[in-house]
């Protein structure tokens, strides 16, 4: 039986990179798509990726032509992608790419900030209303069964963000009591690998909520991290205004697009806002059944049980130094 020929988009990236690995081991053949073709790729040394058969192409989602070209010159017929915030068409003209030129099933790695039944506001969150416009293009355009959807819960990379401080031994971060689940890249992009290789029966239904395994506060993070890494951690809370200019300054440094900047600054404090005791804004993250539920899609998609937060950080220690 002949290999699926999977291309994934944003190899470089801890999920892409995690989703290329596994689609590898399920019998795939990988074509790795990134901006910048000669990019490392995270966990695949270039021996790794010779040995493997993986194969490049440089693609662009927020380039419509060289995504035909990349399905084109790949002869893919799975697609692993991810939201590009900044387009203007909420990646219509992508995704119809995508398909013109050959791609028969798509993964699509949005965001839980979408919740089950709610249409989310443009306004109050448009990280979410982006992800969940640029959700319908795919379905309208691929149909039924031709498509699935990820939606992770809060990264654990996120607390990456405070490195800086971390070296300082002073971590001064907007509502340090906020709750978030952690959720590890390497294990969103295990499941979004299996599924991309196996297809809609592989997922069994259109939408796949993922959540780490443990609800915790910031504060206790940055516990955990100072645990981890030998260090007296000590954390200050920021006002909303200095809380803004640092986090928008991060997503900047991290590669996000000015323009998009603002609206990903705007969110991540609408959701630590939220995320605070006694607040029932649940963005993001999972309460009771959900919060399982999310917990055993991993296992049962990916596996693997989720990382825990602690496993993660030791996972990822040279990043904090």
């Amino acid at each position: 039986m002949p290999s699926t020929k999977t291309l994934i988009f944003g190899a470089t990236g801890a999920v892409g990179s995690a989703a290329a690995r596994t689609a590898h081991g399920h019998g795939a053949e990988v074509i790795l798509a990134s901006r910048g073709i000669s990019k490392p790729i995270p966990r695949l040394t270039s021996a790794q990726e010779q040995a493997g058969g993986f194969k490049r192409v440089q693609a662009d989602l927020l380039n419509p032509d060289s995504v035909r070209a990349a399905v084109t010159k790949s002869g893919a017929k799975h697609a692993f992608i991810y939201a590009a915030l900044q387009s203007t068409d909420y990646m219509r003209a992508t995704v119809e790419a995508l398909k013109s030129a050959g791609i028969e099933f798509v993964v699509f790695l949005s965001s839980s900030s979408i919740q089950h039944d709610q249409e989310p506001e443009e306004r109050s969150n448009p990280i979410a209303y982006k992800h969940r416009q640029i959700e319908k293009n795919i379905a309208d355009i691929f149909g039924p069964q031709r498509w699935v959807t990820v939606r992770p819960g809060w990264f654990a990379s996120n607390t990456l963000q405070w490195k800086p401080m971390i070296a300082d031994g002073e971590v001064k971060i907007l509502y340090p009591d906020a709750t978030f689940d952690m959720i590890s890249p390497e294990d969103i992009g295990r499941v979004c690998g299996a599924i991309t290789v196996g297809g809609w029966k592989a997922a069994g239904k259109d939408i796949i909520y993922l959540c780490g395994p443990a609800i915790r506060s910031q504060r206790d993070a940055v516990a955990a991290i100072g645990k981890v890494l030998g260090k007296d951690l000590r954390v200050v809370g920021l006002n909303e205004d200095a809380a803004f200019e640092k986090i928008a300054n991060h997503f900047a440094a991290a590669g996000v697009p000015e323009s998009a900047t603002n609206d990903a600054a705007t969110f991540f404090i609408n959701v630590l806002k939220g995320r605070t005791p006694g607040d029932t804004f649940t963005s993001c993250i999972y309460i009771g059944p959900a919060h399982k539920e999310g917990q055993d899609n991993i296992l049962g998609y990916g596996g693997q049980k989720a990382t825990t937060f602690e496993e993660w950080v030791a996972e990822n220690r040279q990043d904090f130094i």
